[in-house]
């Protein structure tokens, strides 16, 4: 059993199985709970021949923190199918993690270009399936070399992948086959060489042809910042000074400028982006952001819930039962609002972390060794994956979840190849730690951490109970609303008794903190719905003093204000709500036909005050 598990080719199969886990449950996710012991058994055989080595790894505990807060999300999200299928995308997403972790340096090479490959076939599979005449780009020489492909491709069926998500994924993978294909070429294997590039460059066509301005972007300040590492190596040997004093010095050369660009830009970084070849999109990928900052706000411990993005977003920032958004667009906003702020930096701290832990061990690896050129392509795609995380998210919001810890595995992996004797929190020998130091380590720190982290806990006590509460009146509230969301209309049914469990626990909110935003939000959401128009105003009107940025609260707020009569104060509060004239348009009829004249009325006079403020911003704007 033993000599089965010390085989590089044991390793490799668990590899292999993950992979497979995780494609067949981005696909079939009802077949994640049948198929997970799959994933369980080449670790249950580690187990059991004495041969498991990531127990002792720091990282053990961010990812048991990362499984743990994904089954909070299940039980927080309003549709708990789709949760359950993307549970257990994250169980194969950290089983890739494990297993990659566990490789011998004997497969580098072969992972190396395993990743190469799974970059190839996605770039294929989105050659062969995308449309480029219903999802064009905006530069023309890509539309015309879309056209010629759709005109001469094999047709495979009705397969759909989001550009940019493909780009996305393909921007991270890209270093790593070139990075092979160099150091082959180094070394004289011509044929590895050959093979390596061309797969670099199918990806990099496949990348060219998604049209995604994030993850070119992504990829090139990624690559210039490795250039200016290289710099500043070379430069370092030449005037005797530390590389790293060297690339700081460099990178303020140039991001000072830069900065006095984008702060003497008009619009800053959103003019600059809107500014960028194609669709104007950057204010609105600003907007959603913000908003999607503030509903982070309301599920700060438990989430919103796995897959719950597009249901929480509709109906408690822009305030409407239809569908708008999948997610966030956001690498992190996404995982701080379904996995909570706990899952959010357990994630965080697999990623960096493993960049730091490989940024360390490098700098003892020979310069021409494999493991120097893997390692430097995985942190450039490290620094693509955050970088893209910014703007995009490919790699939780959409379907690359299971590559979510594919790099930050490759960085744990690499360094400890550097090291195979070394383990994160047992590096007594050959480390220069003495027992002592690692006793402090382990007992010290751990302590003074307790320490601070109940202190913090005394300090704030009323304010946290708050928010839990808060929290979990909001998780009882949306599982409610939003059950067999979306439904594509307007709630007309007054009796709020299903919400009264939620009603109480935003009461108890108020005891712990009275100006606590998500219960006077949510208590006034209940009001408007029960039509006690009178206590929503009174709601409202406090949640808006607490955050008068809020759409949600600033357009439900409004809405209240029409109902009241209050005109005047509704307009202020729906200025920037787009959408808002074309509701009060409907709102005229669906009160006229519930017999509510007086609404109805007060709808059409509201939609006549928006749409001349409309036609007057217009004037304005063309003066």
């Amino acid at each position: 059993m033993q000599q089965l598990v010390d085989n590089r080719w044991f390793a490799l199969a668990e590899l292999l199985i993950v992979l497979a886990y995780g494609a067949v449950v981005t696909i079939w996710p009802q077949l994640g709970g049948w198929l997970v012991v799959l994933v369980l058994l080449p670790c249950l055989i580690r187990i059991v021949s004495g041969r498991v080595t990531f127990e002792k790894s720091a990282f053990i505990v961010p990812l048991a923190l990362i499984v743990i807060t994904a089954g909070i999300g299940v039980w927080a999200a309003y549709d708990q199918q789709a949760a359950w299928g993307k549970f257990w995308i994250i169980i194969g997403a950290v089983a890739v993690c494990i297993a990659l972790v566990n490789q011998p340096r004997a497969n580098l090479g072969v992972i190396a270009s395993l990743v190469g490959l799974m970059g190839v076939i996605i770039a294929i599979i989105f050659i062969l399936i995308n449309e480029w005449n219903t999802q064009s780009s905006d530069l023309g020489v890509i539309n015309r070399a879309g056209g010629w492909i759709m005109a001469n491709r094999p047709s495979i069926g009705s397969l759909s992948l989001s550009p940019n998500f493909v780009g996305g994924l393909l921007a991270i993978l890209v270093p790593i086959p070139l990075a092979l294909g160099l150091y082959s070429w180094k070394k004289g294997d011509r044929a590895k060489a050959i093979l390596s590039l061309a797969m670099g460059m199918v990806v990099l066509i496949g990348l060219f042809l998604t049209s995604s301005r994030g993850a070119w972007i992504a990829l090139l300040l990624s690559m210039a910042v490795w250039a200016l590492w290289k710099i500043s190596v070379y430069l370092s040997v030449k005037i005797r000074k530390p590389s790293q004093l060297v690339f700081i010095l460099l990178v303020l050369f140039l991001l000072i400028p830069v900065l006095w660009v984008i702060g003497t830009f008009p619009g800053g970084v959103v003019g600059l982006a809107d500014r960028l070849p194609g669709s104007a999109s950057g204010e609105s990928r600003f907007d959603l952001a913000v908003n999607t900052a503030r509903l982070i706000g309301d599920y700060p411990f438990t989430g919103g819930g796995l897959r719950s993005f597009p249901g929480l977003y509709s109906q408690y920032i822009m305030v409407t039962p239809y569908f708008l958004f999948s997610y966030s667009h956001n690498l992190y906003l996404d995982l701080f609002l379904e996995q909570g702020l706990l899952g959010g930096i357990a994630i965080l701290a697999v990623v960096l972390g493993g960049a730091w832990m490989l940024i360390r061990q490098a700098r003892e690896a020979r310069e021409d060794s494999l493991i120097t050129y893997f390692a430097e392509a995985v942190l450039v795609g490290i620094l693509i994956m955050l970088l893209h995380g910014m703007v995009d998210d490919p790699l939780y919001g959409d379907t690359g979840t299971p590559l979510l810890l594919l790099l930050p595995a490759l960085a744990i992996m690499l360094a400890n190849t550097e090291n195979p004797a070394l383990t994160m929190t047992d590096q007594s020998q050959g480390t220069g730690y003495s027992s002592i130091d690692s006793r402090i380590r382990r007992i010290v720190i751990p302590g003074i951490v307790l320490i601070v982290f109940f202190s913090v806990i005394a300090t704030f006590q009323r304010s946290l109970f708050a928010i839990w509460y808060s929290n979990l009146g909001a998780v009882e509230m949306s599982r409610i609303e939003l059950m067999n969301w979306p439904i594509n209309k307007w709630n007309d049914n007054p009796d709020v008794a299903p919400l009264i469990k939620a009603e109480n626990l935003f009461y108890t909110t108020l005891i712990y903190n009275p100006n606590q935003r998500t219960a006077r939000h949510r208590l006034g959401l209940v009001a408007m719905q029960e039509r006690d128009f009178i206590r929503a105003q009174y709601e409202l009107e406090r949640a808006y003093d607490i955050d008068p940025e809020h759409r949600g609260i600033r357009k439900a707020l409004g809405y209240t204000n029409v109902w009241m009569g209050n005109l005047n104060d509704a307009a202020m509060m729906l200025i920037g709500v787009h959408e808002a004239e074309s509701e009060m348009e409907i709102y005229s009829w669906w009160w006229r036909d519930r017999e509510r004249q007086d609404l109805s009325a007060q709808a059409t006079e509201m939609a006549r005050l928006l749409h001349n403020n409309n036609l007057s911003n217009l004037d304005a704007g063309d003066d």
